[in-house]
């Protein structure tokens, strides 16, 4: 008598767990192609012919190691605003996800 009871509730909570295994699955299913379809798609990019950055990067980065580089201190690393900039994007995207 004890062991078919001990078997009945093992065939009961197997079989929940089946059900339940199976609903989550589907949800889990639903959900990964929502979020899929809500993320923004992006041109693809193609591989440039000359393997050199264009000349307009060079100055980018002299202008931006000017403005981001402690170069007292040895050796150089991020200022404060280097840091700060990287720090507002974050804010920016953490308070667009709340509202």
């Amino acid at each position: 008598m004890h062991s078919t009871l001990v078997l009945g509730t093992a065939l009961a909570v197997t079989s929940v767990n089946a059900i339940s295994f199976a609903e989550v699955g589907s949800t889990l299913s639903s959900y990964s192609k929502h979020v899929r379809n809500s993320l923004p798609t992006f041109p693809t990019l193609e591989v440039r012919k000359d393997p050199e950055c264009p000349a307009v990067w060079k100055n980018v980065v002299k202008d931006l190691s000017a403005l981001f580089i402690d170069k007292s201190v040895s050796p150089s690393q991020c200022n404060d605003d280097a840091r700060a900039a990287i720090r507002v994007r974050y804010f920016l995207t953490h308070t667009r996800l709340l509202n």
